[in-house]
């Protein structure tokens, strides 16, 4: 079981650091769009030139480069019928929505094996990516470690800090737990967030690498582990992975499986260095997808249906034993404030 033991509260507000600019591996990955020219802006990489193709611009974050584009309707929300006290309605609005701005983030994580790079799966799990990327742009990622490997199975961090004088491991700093968004199985190479055991909605700092297949295992339990996104080169994550490990839950019972690099000391974690462990140096946003809000604006009869919109997942739940009709419009919103609305409606018969 994937779990985790410890949960403090971040004290004080932490301001954003968040700056998005494509790195030249990102450019190369695009093969520097051949025909094309670029230009060097002092104190950044490589930037396309404002008259670059806005699809590409949008595709590397360079949002500002471009005007925005406003959500548009990609796909009807369609009359709903019921019977009555029905199980809730679950509609996926990601669906039913759409803006050109919205790409896959992408997230680079700085390791002492190398470099690993994380696509983020937006759409699919807003609520779990936004926690995640505040974690990285709060730089509370920054010099942690790697406290949990399973040969086969997973590779776990973001729940501790390495520090000197003395070295210890101080606990990440969390925020408030989220709500689980399971919806994609946790093949390998896949993001998933740690949670404590028989409680989905726990997450707060901690996830792990699926090393194999754990669909028959992690899909199943705990409400399932939320994918969140992918690596897409799991050839830092094997190194990694590949670490020794020790057991050193006599400090901590979470590191039982410690990778650790030419440990031999005995006065663990004071004796310890940053090369003795699998570490993040540094954590940071390659790439930032624009995100849609979505809110229930109206409904013309609560009585009957009540509906909700968390993350991109609208609720449509019946209240027990009524039977009619009911008007409900949801809208869609990006962050520069633009919108579009959609309108439905809810019969529940007898």
């Amino acid at each position: 079981m994937v779990s985790w033991f410890r949960r403090n509260r971040k004290s004080g507000n932490s301001a954003a650091k968040f700056t998005c600019k494509p790195t030249v591996e990102a450019l190369e990955t695009r093969a520097l769009l051949a025909a094309n020219t670029f230009v060097r802006v002092a104190g950044e990489n490589l930037l396309p030139m404002v008259g670059e193709d806005p699809a590409v611009l949008r595709s590397l974050g360079r949002r500002e480069l471009l005007p925005n584009a406003v959500p548009t309707v990609s796909a009807a929300i369609g009359s709903v019928t019921a019977a009555k006290d029905d199980p809730d309605t679950t509609i996926d609005l990601s669906t039913k929505f759409s803006d050109e701005d919205i790409v896959n983030s992408l997230v680079r994580l700085n390791t002492s094996r190398g470099s690993v790079s994380v696509e983020l799966f937006d759409q699919k799990a807003p609520i779990t990516v936004a926690n995640f990327l505040k974690y990285v742009t709060d730089g509370d990622y920054n010099n942690s470690i790697f406290h949990r490997s399973v040969s086969n199975f997973v590779l776990q961090g973001g729940g501790f800090q390495f520090k000197t004088n003395p070295s210890r491991l101080d606990d990440v700093p969390t925020d408030p737990a989220i709500q689980n968004e399971f919806g994609m199985s946790n093949l390998r190479g896949t993001v998933s967030m740690a949670k404590s055991p028989d409680d989905p909605n726990s997450a707060t700092s901690q996830f792990f690498f699926n090393l194999a297949n754990n669909s028959q295992n992690l899909d199943n339990q705990n409400g399932g582990f939320t994918v969140f996104g992918r690596v897409t080169d799991m050839t830092v994550v094997d190194n990694l992975a590949a670490i020794p490990t020790k057991d050193q839950s006599a400090t901590d019972p979470a590191l039982t499986n410690l990778p650790m690099v030419n440990y031999t000391g005995t006065n663990f974690p004071a004796d310890t260095t940053a090369a003795n462990y699998a570490l993040i140096s540094t954590a940071e946003v390659v790439r930032r997808s624009d995100q849609l809000t979505f809110t229930v604006v109206s409904n013309t009869n609560n009585g009957l249906v009540n509906a909700s919109a968390t993350g991109n997942r609208l609720v449509l739940h019946y209240v027990q034993g009524q039977t009619g009709a009911a008007t409900i419009t949801v809208r869609a919103t990006d962050r520069d404030g633009e919108s579009v609305e959609q309108t439905f409606t809810v019969t529940v018969h007898a």
